[in-house]
């Protein structure tokens, strides 16, 4: 059983972290100014500011802006405007730099506290009904880091949280050792437990995800394409690689596969939305079930982003290129 899950949550091993890079020198620099901006700057003023520092930003947080570009307008070019694809990038930056400044303000006598709506709680309170737990499949947006975490938590729920020692501000060695505890401190703020998948303990891992939802407890997984055996499946007129551990716990506990999105509306209202469960049990057997599930779930991404292109961080993940082969 565990042996069938435990190998999606693995990052491919050729995909090794770097010692130490420029970046990290440049967050270490900016960061002062981080803090100063969120502490003493109002929030209104926050997007105006990071227009301000766009060169910056764009460095540290839409590197790769042009082929970025590129690929969004091969993958969604004729369903939106060629002006809003060559935005895209840059404010996917300014909305990562506001949430950074939105985690620096947390750590303010007093914190963070914004209004946020919380939409289709009545999904997860039926999951929890039926005693199975819950997987909250949590869409790569910028609000998945912070916002998403909060709204869940002041709905009343204990959420245990999935993560991996390269979440936070850097993916090198020095930046997973010094700088990316800046970001997940404010984050286990608004989670029950941070269950981190280490490089060879994969195993306890899964465990403790099976018997959180044995327990019919929640747990949250952010939609990802790290492991190795993922599903490519078409997306608009492109494809998207995605994992399938979330899709396979699911199948294997009964547990209801829930996808989360958060997001800053058209009126910069800030917005978690749970879905109807997504079906995980499609299909005769349980690759193919995943599959099915992957399907499911990129119709619903596909209709998120059109309507929210700037929102989804997963443009940089296409981006990159395909580096793995679909599931058979």
């Amino acid at each position: 059983m565990a042996s069938s899950i435990r190998t999606s949550f693995l990052r491919p091993a050729t995909n090794q972290s770097p010692t130490v890079s420029l970046r990290d020198a440049i967050i270490v620099a900016f960061l002062p100014i981080q803090f100063l901006i969120s502490w003493c700057a109002p929030e209104r003023l926050w997007p105006l500011i990071g227009r301000l520092l766009q060169p910056l930003t764009a460095y540290l947080y839409a590197k790769g802006a042009r082929h970025a570009e590129q690929v969004i307008a091969a993958t969604a070019g004729r369903q939106l405007d060629a002006g809003l694809i060559r935005n895209i990038p840059r404010q996917l930056a300014l909305e990562e730099f506001i949430m950074m400044l939105q985690i620096l303000r947390d750590y303010r006598p007093g914190g963070w506290r914004p209004t946020i709506t919380l939409i289709g709680r009545q999904y997860l309170d039926l999951a929890l009904k039926e005693g199975n737990g819950a997987i909250l499949w949590v869409t790569y947006t910028n609000g998945a880091r912070l916002i998403a975490k909060m709204a869940i938590q002041r709905g009343g729920y204990l959420v245990s949280h999935l993560s991996r020692p390269r979440h936070g501000l850097s993916s090198t060695k020095f930046g997973i050792k010094f700088l990316n505890w800046i970001q997940t401190t404010i984050e286990k703020r608004y989670v029950a437990e941070r269950i981190v998948v280490e490089d060879r303990e994969f195993q306890k891992a899964v465990r403790s995800l099976i018997a959180r939802l044995r327990a019919n407890k929640v747990i949250s997984i952010t939609v990802h394409r790290y492991a190795t055996r993922p599903s490519a499946v078409p997306f608009l007129d492109g494809q998207i690689v995605l994992a399938d551990g979330a899709c396979r716990l699911s199948y294997i506990t009964g547990a209801a596969l829930l996808p989360v999105v958060a997001y800053r509306d058209g009126h910069d209202a800030l917005k978690v939305e749970i879905g109807a469960p997504i079906n995980t049990r499609q299909a005769t057997t349980e690759t193919t079930s995943v599959v099915a599930a992957h399907r499911e779930y990129v119709a619903r991404l596909e209709r998120f982003v059109l309507a929210y292109p700037d929102q989804w961080r997963g443009w940089f993940q296409l981006s990159e290129g395909n580096k793995f082969q679909p599931a058979q």
